[in-house]
């Protein structure tokens, strides 16, 4: 997967680098790991099938006493949450700090699928509610509106 293919529009504004985020329209400070969910977020639109009428970004969610912001969600189009993805910047690496973030983001979202991404590094996994356990993934399923 390399997700470093996708050309993102890039601007000047005020003397500081912005990015333009394509489900929000707008232009927003060039971070990297904004870089990286704009990345991700086309990868998986592209390549993925996954429907930008269903995905929110930087969308707000309460943790305990906590506001948090999930970095990608996707909803299925029965309107439940299908897949949550925490994107961090190419220069961290994806510890078992992080991946506690994304799981417990999803305790609360109760995603089908999550996953994490630096850009480089990419993990998957299918949630079992059922069984309480995560089954790991080699890649992030397709969109599967059926599903």
């Amino acid at each position: 997967m390399d997700i470093l293919k996708y050309d993102i529009k890039m601007r000047l504004i005020e003397g500081k680098k912005h990015i333009y985020d394509i489900l929000r329209k707008k232009y927003l400070v060039l971070t990297p790991e904004e870089l990286v969910r704009q990345k991700f977020l086309m990868y998986l639109l592209e390549e993925k099938g996954y429907p930008k009428s269903l995905c929110k970004t930087e969308s707000g969610m309460k943790l305990g006493e906590l506001r948090k912001r999930t970095d990608i969600l996707f909803y299925h189009s029965n309107g439940e949450p299908y897949l949550l993805v925490e994107c961090k910047s190419f220069k961290t690496s994806l510890t078992q700090k992080a991946f506690d973030q994304l799981s417990s983001y999803n305790q609360t979202i109760k995603a089908k699928f999550i996953g994490i991404t630096n850009g480089i590094s990419h993990h998957f996994c299918k949630v079992d509610y059922t069984g309480q356990k995560l089954i790991y993934l080699p890649e992030i399923p397709e969109y599967d509106a059926d599903t």
